[in-house]
């Protein structure tokens, strides 16, 4: 790959590598005013190098580089909006909750039910147990920080949530 006198895919890596060091908080800093959060600023500077590093082509003078990556950031940005206005776009033209999760009485009677019969094998477990299920299926959390929270062993809380799965599976039959 030669391109601005760099000679080999290497050299164009350390040169990459190298303006990464020297610009990279300031095309965060550039970044966060434009968004006003930083996570998403952080993965755009990101982003941006990558697609440096891509495309192979770097600035020709090293006085450069800020307007290069300017230029690239700004089209990331660009991208991102015209992706959040159609997102905006489609859900705008998408029924609302109520529209297309309307239930009928027999169902939400039938769910009822359903939660109930939940409810009552979930009460027949060991309390490490609900709670273990209760983190894993409400909250979200993973069997690594059930088990941090807990106190507990991740084969613990795997043999906890098989035993809540199996409690629970026969609701359903």
């Amino acid at each position: 790959m030669q391109h601005d006198g760099v000679s080999t895919e290497t050299e164009t890596r350390q040169h990459i590598g190298a303006m990464y060091l020297q610009h990279q908080n300031w095309i965060c800093r550039y970044l966060y005013r434009q968004l006003r959060c930083l996570d998403t600023a952080r993965e755009l500077t990101q982003d941006t190098y990558l697609r440096i590093l891509s495309s192979g082509r770097l600035p020709a003078e090293v006085d450069q580089q800020r307007r290069y990556l300017t230029h690239i950031a700004k089209g990331l940005l660009i991208d991102r909006y015209r992706r959040q206005k159609t997102a905006q776009q489609y859900l705008q033209h998408q029924p609302s909750d109520n529209e297309a999760n309307a239930l009928s009485p027999e169902d939400l009677l039938q769910q009822q039910q359903q939660l109930q019969q939940i409810s009552r094998q979930l009460q027949q477990l060991s309390a490490n147990c609900r709670q273990a299920f209760l983190l894993f299926q409400l909250e979200g959390l993973s069997c690594r920080d059930i088990a941090q929270q807990l106190g507990v062993s991740m084969s613990s809380v795997d043999k906890y949530l098989a035993q809540a799965r199996q409690r629970c599976a026969c609701i359903n039959k």
